[in-house]
């Protein structure tokens, strides 16, 4: 798809308070300092500044040229060399007026110059780079003519030639060193497509501090919503606020930023819109008196450079000063206002109905150019919809109702009139009404009446137009109808309605209008929009993150949140003190009363009753925190689940209900094949009954409780896949899901807002309303980011509420900003373990003597498994986090060796940057002093063996001292890095470098570890990273990482305790074979470095580097000659749910001890917390395939069935 960029050219604002000046006359400024120098005559001053002006636009011609013949030839696209390619979209006249004395020159600002741009053409990488090199090469090859040039002419020659020469060399420089966005796109190769979130507020008037724009409260607003937006990602932003100047005229101040890697968005950011704020005080700009908007975007800009505040809060056209017309104590009142409408788009916009034809964004832009005479430097989704609201918002403005009323009535399809007769027509339209109001002031013009007499007058003042002679009397007076329809009717939020009754795609869309100065338009259709009301502080927020709102207003009396309805679509009219919701499903306005039934009690955050994180670099450890918090989260989970009213239980018993229908037909097949003479066996469904998916972590926790439950009910056909893959079979047919209408699907999401699992809970509750598959469940970490139902639904004899949370678990998690993930993790798995032995002990009860679904576990031993473990997890989980309930440190023997062992392993890491700094030293003292280590120690050796330093012996040792110093010199950082492993006791023959670690786990636990690792390290230095790989040390690890094993590796293993299972014996062995088989992989008598980790005490008897035992009472006694009642199905089951787990949280608190240890030196610190590339909050493409058919049953059904409703679920 062809999109449009930048020419690449930076652009460069002009001063605040100069209007740009500087821009039109720098090249007589630089004329002048030049004709100073002496001897050079005053006459020089216009020769000088002319050529200045004819060098640099030759130079940006060049730029154009090359850029336009470079698409040529690479795309094979003669259209490229059109002049309109050649001036860079730039007029003739623009060109030519560059070269009159004091005329605008040089990159444009988007005010009195454009800025240039050209179209990029086929956006296949290897292309784009040759093409964003066109306009670089020519320039390049001017700069080499002119400076041969120089070297040909000597001093003698003509001084106006050299003069030239100089100029056209020192253009053509100048834009090789301004293109910064060629350079950029030819490293890339592509322009790549993001997505982002967006939150602001609107309030009444403030108190006003002297100096700054926005009030202390306003900052503490934006700094709290804002840091809870930059967790879900934040590689750029950028903020606005809606302002006045001296004349009243409205406009807009902001600042856009990139992030740093290791930067704070919101910090720096703050600090931008604050300098923004502070140029726009001086130039005269205020607040609005009636109050203040402010709104902030993260993510990279929708096309730009991500940095650009042009590139998220979208516009297309700039500042346009028309008359505007509205009513006031009755009478019609105008005035002069600078109009421009702001956007700002998260999600995918695919296209839009141009007056019931379909349009692609391409098409649209390339529509919207004509009709609206130019348009941004830049196309794509969001400048689109912005030069949509450009067309669309007309509302007291004459020119743009009468624009909007011809491009609908007069062109002929997919075309658009002349639109230089658009101003003539809106001149006789205004002086019409004008006429009308003069004879009738108080003229009412929703009146019919009134509406015709204003018809009638207007086709008297354009009855002499020829170019409407050519349409009927009825064609013409439609028009004039729909013109005064959109002057009336036509603002923000009949625009913004307009727009997504035509629009395709799913996204959250916000609108800010110089027309509507106290309101802001907010539209969700297909991405939740959360809006907080502050009724006593006369404060309204929104942010695409609803924990971004509860972070203000949560725990304040008086506060509530709405959550917008994706799925029905809504529009949203907010003010300080109003709320308007429209919703596009029902087509109706929502009463004050159906408003007041969705609203919910903003909650404080999520966890702010835990203990604070534990002291880190800067007093902040969210991993720690985390951690200390997992004994007190899952006692918490198991309380819950034991109480007999909880909802969990209550949603367990509703998944319990459809695996009993299950078995009960599995059964009746049985039964049926037994009479006919063939094996029950093949009663098994050959569609998935329940299928789990999730993404990351939760994926591979839901495989993980997948591959047990198939395994205590070897009949149940259960599959685990991620949310993504769901995706991608459902944008076919969806029949390689391998659905049936008994299928069941369950979600696992830490918060219900990743993208894939928001999608799948869309389309499956689709399906479900479709009767395609039976139910869906989700189990969320954190109910509350979670959108509420929009309307009650009158269906459901229990209400609907109660019905939509018995398909939801929770598990209690709540919000975690850490994005290594223990809690979440933790919280995850034991609500799956309870979740389980909740189903097989309900599908149990429900076949009192038969092993329905072929369950394998005997009741009581499930009931013995559950409770011994039950009472003894907990009590193993604060012994290895070392913390309680409450979080409080509570540091026991196992919890201190897991940090001893891991602050252990760390300089293996931090030896390096250790070694290089000890060899800095060395260097500055041996040379500071004189005297290096080998020369220093003979010196003071000499005496003592009675020689004499220039004689003999001492003169032979004195020369060899001089090359073992330069060997120092040269291979100290070897040398150091070896006594420190010599003082540590740690193998001095490693390898020295980079460290790679790889971790040996069970299926699903390995991913965890690898995962959480590469997120602690994800922010280190080149000097202080890891190379983090994972494998099944008895499956995949000796075959796929055997012969990758060198001196040095770190080799950290997990092993099962074996002591009261043959099989789990077996399979320990087998991991404890693979490491040996590694220990013996070995090179100048050094290898890898293990660490074991396991609750059997026997791996210390192994000859490996460090062996750390956990504990596990119940393995224990079978250690001590006492057989338990156990076979090898509970003690795989003991193994999976609670022995993995034991393993894990052991293996979290080691890596945490590590990576802690490593990111707070001093100079090499780093969040080990965060990442550069979090989560993001972008919406992909719906499935296509699935949708038609969504389409066609929406159409059918009147009201959906209750059962369809989960994702937009009252929470509890």
């Amino acid at each position: 798809m062809t999109s449009l960029v930048p020419s690449h050219r930076r652009r460069w604002p002009a001063p605040a308070g100069t209007d740009g000046w500087i821009g039109h006359c720098w090249p007589e400024l630089l004329a002048l300092v030049v004709a100073g120098l002496p001897g050079l005559a005053t006459p020089w001053l216009f020769v000088l500044s002319s050529l200045i002006r004819l060098s640099w636009c030759s130079a940006e011609l060049l730029h154009g040229t090359g850029h336009a013949l470079m698409r040529a030839m690479v795309d094979s696209d003669g259209a490229a060399l059109a002049v309109v390619s050649l001036l860079e979209h730039r007029s003739p006249g623009e060109v030519l007026g560059s070269l009159l004395p004091l005329g605008p020159i040089g990159p444009g600002d988007g005010r009195g110059r454009s800025r240039p741009w050209v179209a990029v053409g086929d956006p296949t990488p290897w292309r784009v780079r040759l093409k964003a090199g066109g306009g670089l090469l020519f320039n390049l090859l001017a700069l080499a003519l002119a400076w041969g040039g120089l070297e040909f002419f000597t001093a003698g020659s003509p001084a106006l030639v050299r003069a030239l020469l100089v100029s056209v060399a020192a253009a053509n420089g100048a834009l090789l060193l301004a293109s910064r966005t060629d350079w950029e796109a030819i490293g890339s190769g592509r322009a790549a497509r993001f997505h982002c979130g967006h939150f602001g507020f609107i309030s009444g008037a403030d108190p006003l501090v002297r100096g700054e724009l926005l009030p202390p409260p306003a900052i503490d607003r934006f700094r709290t919503m804002g840091l809870e937006m930059e967790t879900r990602g934040a590689p750029a932003g950028a903020g606005l606020v809606v302002v006045r100047d001296r004349r009243g005229r409205i406009d807009v101040v902001g600042h856009g930023r990139i992030n740093r890697k290791r930067g704070h968005l919101t910090r720096s950011l703050e600090r931008g819109v604050r300098r923004a704020g502070h140029r726009a005080l001086r130039t005269g700009r205020r607040p609005l008196p009636s109050g203040l908007i402010a709104a902030w975007q993260y993510g990279p800009g929708s096309s730009g450079p991500p940095g650009n505040f042009e590139s998220h809060w979208q516009r297309w056209s700039p500042p346009q000063r028309r008359r505007l017309w509205s009513r006031s104590m009755g009478r019609w009142v105008s005035g002069w206002q600078a109009v421009q409408h702001r956007i700002a788009l998260e999600g995918e916009f695919h296209g839009f109905s141009l007056f019931g034809t379909e349009t692609t964004v391409q098409g649209l832009g390339t529509w919207l150019r004509v009709a609206l005479r130019g348009g941004p430097p830049a196309t794509g989704a969001a400048p689109t919809v912005a030069g949509l609201m450009d067309l669309l918002i007309c509302q007291g403005d004459w020119l743009a109702a009468v624009r909007l009323a011809s491009l609908r009535l007069l062109a002929e399809p997919a075309s658009a009139p002349a639109s230089e007769a658009f101003a003539p027509w809106a001149t006789g339209f205004e002086a019409a009404f004008q006429d009308l109001i003069a004879s009738r002031p108080d003229a009412c013009l929703d009146h019919p009446a009134v509406i015709e007499e204003l018809t009638l007058r207007i086709l008297h003042r354009l009855d002499a137009d020829p170019l409407l002679r050519r349409y009927s009397s009825s064609r013409t007076q439609r028009w004039i109808r729909a013109a005064i329809g959109a002057f009336l009717h036509h603002d923000p939020f009949a625009a913004a309605r307009q727009f997504l009754a035509c629009a395709r795609g799913r996204f959250g869309l916000v609108v800010i209008s110089a027309t509507w100065p106290d309101r802001l338009v907010l539209c969700s259709l297909g991405q939740s929009i959360t809006i907080g009301v502050d009724g006593p502080g006369a404060v309204a927020l929104y942010a695409t993150e609803p924990a971004a709102v509860d972070a203000v207003l949560g725990g304040r009396p008086g506060c509530h949140r709405i959550d917008l309805d994706p799925v029905a679509g809504e529009i949203a009219v907010l003010s300080p003190t109003a709320l308007t919701i429209h919703s596009l499903s029902q087509e109706r306005e929502l009463t004050a009363e159906e408003i007041r039934r969705r609203r919910q009690a903003s909650r404080a955050r999520p966890g702010s009753d835990e203990p604070p994180p534990r002291a880190g670099r800067g007093g902040l450890d969210p991993v720690g925190a985390d951690l200390a918090a997992i004994p007190g989260l899952l006692s918490r989970i198991q309380d819950d689940w034991i109480h007999p009213l909880s909802a969990n239980r209550a949603s367990a018993q509703a998944l319990a209900r459809l695996l009993i229908a299950t078995a009960m037909r599995l059964a009746e097949r049985q039964a049926l094949l037994t009479r006919e003479g063939l094996d029950p066996a093949l009663a098994r469904s050959s569609h998935v009954d329940l299928l789990v998916t999730g993404l990351e972590n939760n994926l591979w926790l839901g495989a993980h409780f997948a591959r047990d439950l198939e395994g205590l009910m070897p009949l149940l056909h259960v599959k685990a896949l991620s949310a993504s893959a769901v995706l991608q079979h459902l944008h076919g047919d969806g029949s390689s899901l391998n659905l049936s209408r008994q299928s069941i699907v369950l979600v696992l999401s830490d918060s219900g807002q990743s993208t894939p699992c928001r999608q799948v809970l869309d389309a499956c509750d689709r399906l479900v309303r479709e009767a395609l598959i039976e139910d869906v469940f989700l189990i969320i970490g954190d109910p509350d980011s979670l959108p509420a139902s929009p309307l009650p639904d009158p269906e459901g004899p229990d209400g609907s509420d109660q019905a939509r949370r018995h398909r939801l678990f929770t598990t209690a998690a709540g919000r975690r900003t850490s994005e290594a993930a223990t809690a979440t993790v933790a919280a995850m798995h034991q609500t799956l373990t309870e979740l389980l032995f909740s189903l097989c002990r309900q599908v149990q009860q429900a076949f009192p003597d038969q092993r329905p679904l072929g369950l394998r576990l005997r009741p009581e031993a499930l009931l013995a498994l559950e409770t011994m473990e039950d009472q003894l997890l907990v009590n193993d989980v604060r012994e290895i986090i070392g913390a309680d309930e409450g979080g409080q440190p509570r540091p026991s023997a196992v919890s201190r060796r897991l940090v001893q062992e891991g602050r252990r392993w760390a300089w293996h890491v931090l030896e390096t940057p250790a070694a290089w700094l000890i060899h800095a030293l060395y260097v500055i003292g041996s040379l500071g002093w004189g005297m290096p280590l080998f020369r220093g120690l003979t010196l003071a050796l000499l005496p003592l063996a009675g020689l004499v330093e220039g004689e003999g012996m001492g003169s032979l040792l004195l020369a060899l001292s001089l090359p073992a110093d330069v060997a120092l010199y040269v291979l100290g950082p070897w040398c150091w890095t070896l006594g420190l492993r010599f003082l540590q006791g740690r193998q001095p023959l490693a390898r020295i470098g980079r460290r790679s670690l790889v971790i040996g786990e069970a299926e699903g636990l390995h991913q965890l570890l690898s995962h959480f690792v590469s997120k602690l390290f994800a922010l280190s230095y080149g000097l202080t990273a890891v190379d983090v790989h994972g494998a099944d040390p008895a499956d995949s690890l000796p075959h796929g990482y055997a012969h990758r094993l060198v001196r040095g590796t770190l080799l950290f293993l997990g092993v099962p305790d074996g002591r009261c299972s043959q099989r789990q014996r077996a399979h320990a062995d087998a991991v404890i074979g693979a490491a040996r088989q590694a220990e013996g992989l070995r090179h100048l008598g050094a290898g890898p470095e293990i660490v074991a980790l396991s609750s059997d005490p026997c791996i210390t008897a192994e000859r490996f580097q460090a062996a750390l035992v956990i504990p596990s009472p119940i393995h224990g006694g079978c250690g001590n000659g006492i057989r338990l009642p156990s076979d090898d199905g509970i003690e795989a089951i003991r193994e999976s749910r609670f022995g993995s787990l034991r393993r894990l949280l052991a293996a979290y608190v080691f890596f945490h001890a590590m990576a802690h240890r490593v990111a707070t030196v001093p100079g090499l610190g780093f969040e080990w917390w965060s990442s550069q590339s979090r989560p993001k909050l972008a919406l992909a493409a719906p499935p296509l395939a699935l949708a038609v058919r969504l389409i066609r049953a929406e159409s059918a059904a009147i009201e959906p069935p209750l059962r369809g409703r989960l994702v937009h679920q009252l929470r509890c």
